[in-house]
């Protein structure tokens, strides 16, 4: 069974290595961030290992308490310093840092949002307080450049971790950051032990057996993958089922190399093909939509070719706020419906929604006095076509009079 690393860079596996004896064992995880992901204390956590994660970031410190209920979890930053401090937070990024300086140096040409937390502060030496009586097996920091103020605040403080893990670059780059701080450490009776590119493992001077096992390369006799390599490989083993009913049998056995080489290059090939039918759909789509929107259009235009008139009048009357003449514009289209209704279609699209409600209210009576038969024939042709269409409205004239 292959060993799955979750941490950045195997540091991990390292440590799982050099402490395969103990079980049970106990850890203090400085700058956790995630539960799982990066995270180097998440497979001693699955093995039965209990400790103590800090992290200063709300977020990711919810997430651990949630994950890990088990552990001792908090919500505080390692320093020296006895009063709240301003931390800048980083969602969904380990680049969360006291130092913002440091911050917005990181995350050139990285759309981050930075959030600005005041946050409690705890010593190195209090957290070692906070397990008294327990063998440390090891101690990780990792606070994105604060490395420095963690360290000075462990005091005279006797508890010394079997093996101490330190992230030794300045964030974001391979510039080593280790001269502020080491002595401190090789002070208290630790060996350097090893330097993965990223972090210097230190192992006490009197287990040095530790620093030799440390100091191993990881190889491929060690049979470790990295997390996400581990979960492809299974995506391909699932897709070399599918095409092979009986892995077991097959020529092909348990897809060790080269044979994981050759179905890993066919699921690539499935994977690509299922891209491209994703994309000959994608496109089908777009062409039916533009096809329904260029019909759309075209009979829009039509509307528009036919109402472009009355709407350009209306607008120029409402311009000048002639009420009076919009007024009999409106009613003389209504009649038109009322004495030809197979119009009533295409006159409803010539007018606005908003001259509909207008003439709602005309041939409701509320927007015009009533006048009478009289009035009606002395005002001309237009009132006289008011009339008949509110008589036609309440009843008053039949449809065989029209």
């Amino acid at each position: 069974m292959p060993y799955v690393s979750y941490s950045q860079n195997f540091e991990d596996y390292r440590l799982h290595r050099a402490l395969s004896d103990v079980t049970n064992g106990t850890y203090i995880d400085i700058g956790a961030w995630e539960p799982q992901y990066h995270s180097v204390s998440y497979n001693f956590y699955q093995q039965g290992w209990r400790g103590l994660n800090v992290e200063p970031q709300k977020q990711s410190y919810e997430k651990l308490v949630a994950s890990r209920p088990e552990d001792i979890n908090i919500n505080k930053f390692v320093t020296t310093k006895t009063e709240p401090i301003k931390f800048y937070s980083v969602l969904n990024s380990g680049l969360s840092s006291s130092d913002l300086r440091l911050i917005e140096q990181v995350r050139i040409g990285k759309s981050k949002e930075i959030q600005l937390d005041i946050v409690e502060t705890i010593s190195l030496d209090k957290l070692f307080r906070e397990m008294p009586n327990q063998t440390i097996h090891w101690l990780k920091v990792d606070v994105e450049g604060a490395e420095t103020e963690v360290i000075e605040s462990w005091g005279e403080n006797p508890t010394r971790p079997w093996i101490i893990v330190v992230e030794s670059t300045v964030p974001g780059s391979q510039i080593m950051s280790d001269k502020k701080w080491e002595s401190a450490i090789l002070s208290k009776g630790y060996v350097e032990a090893y330097f993965d590119g990223l972090n210097t493992f230190y192992a006490l001077k009197e287990k040095q057996e530790l620093a030799l096992s440390l100091s191993k390369p990881i190889s491929i006799f060690d049979y470790v993958y990295k997390s996400k390599d581990y979960f492809n490989r299974e995506i391909i083993k699932a897709i070399a089922n599918i095409t092979c009913q009986n892995l077991e049998t097959s020529p092909i056995g348990h897809l060790d190399e080269p044979n994981f080489e050759i179905y890993a290059r066919d699921a690539q090939l499935i994977v690509e093909e299922n891209l491209n039918l994703k994309k000959q759909i994608e496109t089908i789509q777009e062409h039916n939509l533009w096809q329904e929107n260029a019909y759309s259009e075209m009979v829009n235009a039509k509307i528009f070719r036919f109402s472009y008139p009355f709407r350009s009048m209306y607008f120029e009357l409402r311009k000048i706020r002639t009420e009076t003449i919009l007024r009999k514009i409106i009613i003389y289209l209504a009649f038109i419906v009322s004495r030809n209704p197979s119009r009533k279609e295409i006159v409803l699209k010539l007018i606005s929604p908003r001259t509909l409600y207008n003439l709602k209210k005309i041939i409701q009576n509320n927007r015009i006095n009533q006048k009478t038969e009289t009035e009606y024939q002395t005002t001309g042709l237009i009132d006289y076509k008011l009339n008949r269409l509110i008589k036609l409205n309440q009843g008053l004239i039949s449809e065989n009079n029209h």
